[in-house]
This record gives C-alpha cells, structure tokens and sequence, in this order.
C-alpha cells in the first residue's frame, strides 16, 4: 500500500489528512497501527520549544507526517499548522487525538479570519505568517454543490496547499449514516449494525460497540 509505493516519484514527505470519528479509545488503537505500519518513516521527532525552527523538506525526505486537528482540551497542537476554509462561516470539524503519536510544540495563531477576509484587509500579515508556517487552504463545506473558490487567494498569500474540490456535480442530500460490521469465518457468519446518526453525515459520532462470540474448533489432522 502506501507504505511501499508513496514514494517511487518523490522522495519529500507525505502528509496524511486524518478526518477523524473515533473515540479516544479507537484512536489509541490508530496510533499502534500506525505506529506498527509506519516505523520509523513516521514523524514523531520533537520540534523545537518555541516553534520557529521546523525541519525543511529535505530533512523530512522519506516520512510521512499526521496532520489533523487536536482536542480542545490541550492548548497546544502537532508543529506550526493551520486550517482554514473559504469561507466567512465556521465550520465544524472533527478533533483527532493522536497522543501517542504526536509531540506539542506551542503555538503560533494565524492571523485571524478566513481566506477571503484575509486576502482582503490582512495580506501582508498572512503572507508574513506563511514564510514560517503550513497553511491549508479548502472550498467551505457549505459548498454542497461541490462548486470551488478562486484559488489565486491563497496562492498569492503564500499558503502551501490550496485543496479544490474534483468531484463532478451531483443530487446532494445530508444521510442518515451508520456502520454494519461483518464476521466470517469458517462456518461463522454474524453482523452487528449501529444505531442511525439522523441529518448528520458530515461528522457522526456512534460511540457503539460490537460484541461477537466466536467459537473455534480446531480441525483434527
């Protein structure tokens, strides 16, 4: 998989977006299988205390780095990055807390507003916090037409990644989304279903548990 293909054209780090539903408990589990997947191509080395010394592409050749958005409870969050969408609303998004895989440094706010306010009153002043930091710059989520915004504003500001929205147009509608978890085996077959999030496809939180009784039987040689 990504492991042993994401870098035959590239050698410069691969960031991995994490949208994240899982409980801290789930997320504990993610991060051993990351950590086991991984190895020591994953990012984990301490950054410096104050943030404004960040390893270049260069030194971070052959890693892939985690970036996603930390819980509120720590006032901290994984190296100098930030999100922002295209749009003046807030919008939503969910925490990922990945605390045995991510060191803290302290951090540096950006300036604050979203893309198109700032490309308008504050340029300068997030074009300056660009030169030190990651930006990530994403059609709003009240896009639900998947239309995309004018990308040359976060171009011209200096963010690093201006993502754009690649799916076609099509008959839109906010689901009603639940997991069903399948068992086979030999001679095993079982399914649990969890409850049904009701109008909330976009950040659904179950906190459901499934319990399967296997019964294994060795074969006689």
């Amino acid at each position: 998989g990504i492991h042993v293909h994401a870098f035959e054209s590239s050698p410069f780090p691969v960031i991995l977006s994490l949208e994240n539903h899982c409980s801290d408990a789930q997320q504990s589990v993610m991060a051993d299988l990351m950590t086991q997947t991984f190895g020591d191509r994953l990012y984990i080395e301490d950054l410096t205390n104050d943030g404004s010394v960040l390893p270049s592409p260069h030194a971070l050749q052959y890693k892939f780095l985690l970036k996603g958005k930390q819980g509120q409870a720590d006032d901290t969050t994984t190296g100098e990055y930030s999100d922002m969408d295209d749009d003046d609303d807030d919008d939503d998004s969910a925490d990922v807390v990945l605390h045995k895989i991510s060191t803290k440094t302290k951090k540096q706010p950006p300036p604050t507003g979203k893309t198109k306010k700032l490309a308008a009153d504050r340029k300068l002043a997030f074009a300056a916090y660009n030169r030190t930091h990651l930006s990530r710059v994403y059609p709003s989520g009240l896009r639900v037409d998947s239309s995309n915004y004018n990308p040359v504003m976060g171009w011209g500001t200096g963010s690093q990644l201006v993502a754009l929205n690649y799916q076609t147009a099509d008959v839109w509608e906010i689901i009603d989304p639940y997991v069903v978890l399948d068992l086979v085996g030999d001679g095993v077959s079982s399914q649990r279903k969890s409850p049904t999030i009701q109008n909330n496809g976009l950040n659904p939180t179950w906190g459901f548990t499934a319990t399967f009784d296997v019964q294994y039987t060795p074969k006689e040689t």
